[in-house]
This record gives C-alpha cells, sequence and structure tokens, in this order.
C-alpha cells in the first residue's frame, strides 16, 4: 500500500515538473526576422541574425511614391544668350515663337570688374567745397564737386578702371597734403537671356539652334536647372 502511494506522489511530481516546464519555457521572439536564402535547388530558412553573421543578408531599399514621399525631380531648361541688348534677345524670341517654341526674356544684373574713385571726403559745406575746388583748380587738378549722395560736398578727383593708377593719383595728392581717400565701386551689367520652357525644349532642333548660332554667333546654348538662372537676377 505504501509503495502503491509512493508511485503515485511520484507520478503526480513529474506531471507537475512537465506542466511547469511548459508554462516557463521562452517564446519564440516574434521580432526576429527570417532571410531567406536559395542554396541549390531548395530554400533554406535562416534567422536573420545567423545571416548578418555569416554574411549573406542584404539590404532592400524601396522608394514608395505616394502623397506622403518626397520626390525629386530634376527639371532643366534650356537659356540661349547671353545678350547685351533686349532687343537683340526678342528677335531670337520670335524665332522660337515662329517654331512654336515657348520661350521667356530673362534679365540678369552681372558683376563686373571695380571701378576705383579717387576722393576728398565731403567738406563742411558747399562753401567750404568751392574754395577747395578753386583751389585745387588753381594747380590744375581735374576736379569737380560731389553733388548727390553719401559723398555730396566732397571733391572728386578721378575714376579709373585700374586699381594701380588710381593708387598712384591718390598717393600723388597725399604728397601734395591734400587728405585724398580711395573707395572701390562695384560696377555690373546686365545681359539678357532667352529661357525655352522645360515642356518644349525637345523641340529645340540642330537645325533651328544651328540658324540661331550662325546669325548670333556670340551665343551660347546652355542647360541649367529651371529657375536657378545663369547670374544673379536683379
Amino acid at each position: 500500500m505504501k509503495m502503491r502511494y509512493l508511485f503515485v506522489a511520484l507520478l503526480i511530481c513529474n506531471i507537475g515538473y512537465f506542466g511547469y516546464q511548459l508554462l516557463t519555457s521562452e517564446k519564440p521572439d516574434s521580432s526576429i526576422a527570417r532571410v531567406v536564402t536559395p542554396q541549390m535547388k531548395g530554400e533554406t530558412i535562416k534567422l536573420l541574425s545567423e545571416a548578418i553573421t555569416e554574411g549573406s543578408a542584404k539590404r532592400v531599399e524601396r522608394v514608395v511614391v505616394g502623397d506622403d514621399s518626397v520626390r525629386m525631380q530634376t527639371a532643366l531648361c534650356t537659356q540661349i544668350g547671353a545678350f547685351r541688348a533686349r532687343d537683340t534677345a526678342a528677335q531670337v524670341h520670335q524665332r522660337l515663337m515662329a517654331a512654336s517654341i515657348g520661350s521667356e526674356i530673362r534679365q540678369f544684373k552681372v558683376p563686373t570688374a571695380p571701378d576705383y574713385w579717387v576722393y576728398i571726403p565731403p567738406l563742411s559745406n558747399r562753401s567750404a567745397a568751392l574754395r577747395k575746388l578753386k583751389e585745387l583748380q588753381a594747380h590744375k587738378v581735374d576736379s569737380f564737386i560731389v553733388t548727390e549722395g553719401e559723398l555730396t560736398n566732397g571733391i572728386s578727383l578721378g575714376l579709373f578702371t585700374r586699381e594701380d593708377l588710381a593708387i598712384q593719383l591718390r598717393d600723388r595728392h597725399l604728397a601734395n597734403g591734400y587728405n585724398v581717400k580711395m573707395k572701390e565701386m562695384d560696377r555690373y551689367r546686365f545681359e539678357y537671356w532667352v529661357e525655352i520652357r522645360k515642356e518644349d525644349r525637345e523641340l529645340l532642333s540642330h537645325a533651328l539652334w544651328s540658324s540661331i548660332h550662325e546669325r548670333y554667333g556670340f551665343a551660347e546654348k546652355s542647360d541649367n536647372l529651371c529657375d536657378s538662372g545663369v547670374a544673379s537676377q536683379e
């Protein structure tokens, strides 16, 4: 009888232990991705961690096109120029219109080499400026009074495109005891480009461009990002 009770007790303990193992055993991690790598004729399934260790995992990137995606579009526009006169650009514009090619004339302000201004700073008033002018002209110095701007009532002694010439004049007047300054003046020129609409740029045939280039040999044709321009637009 005692043996029977002992056997039943052991059986219950074994069943309980088996149930405990089932309840406490780790569940598979659903977050672990599986990588399928074709090998020979069949396919084997590997954990992502194993594939990374072996170096056989590959990254696949997909671009989703939709309302929430960012699309990069490279839009090119063809530009013909540069023309110094707007009338010349208008002639090219008319030729393109005759070929049913839409375009527009764009004006740009382009920086060029600066000028160098040699001057005497503004004097206290107009009368003082006139006295200084008469003094300079008595010594046969080319000069005139500045009548507007930040240098009003100053004396202009010359405007030069070459810096070395401006420095020579400044230094000569300084040696004669005059309070002379030199200022670098920014210079600009306007130029005009004919920009073909991006949807029409393929309509510009080689023959049409050759005829335009033959008529305006200085003109160039360039492809730029639309609205990027070819210079700083005014």
